[in-house]
């Protein structure tokens, strides 16, 4: 049911927080997808290091990201997201 909720708000907010959204050079993204990346994206990062064996660096890993219907959403922003570090 909560899916729903993040589905049906449609409204869309800056990709970086503090943009206009209003500027059409602006990236934007569906603020439903944005507040529950919001919500699992330090957890999902802090995972992701916890993961690499001491001595060795994230970049020697492949990490696939995937997902179905909302989770493919955010597994879209995450890749976004963590590109961006």
């Amino acid at each position: 049911p909560i899916d729903l909720v993040t589905d049906a708000s449609i409204a869309q907010s800056a990709w970086v927080e503090g943009e206009d959204v209003e500027n059409p050079d602006t990236v934007k993204v569906h603020s439903g997808f944005r507040k529950s990346l919001n919500s699992i994206s330090r957890r999902l990062k802090e995972l992701m290091l916890a993961a690499v064996a001491p001595g060795e660096d994230l970049s020697d890993y492949d990490v696939l990201v995937t997902g179905h219907s909302l989770g493919g959403a955010l597994a879209t922003c995450f890749v976004m997201d963590v590109a961006e570090y």
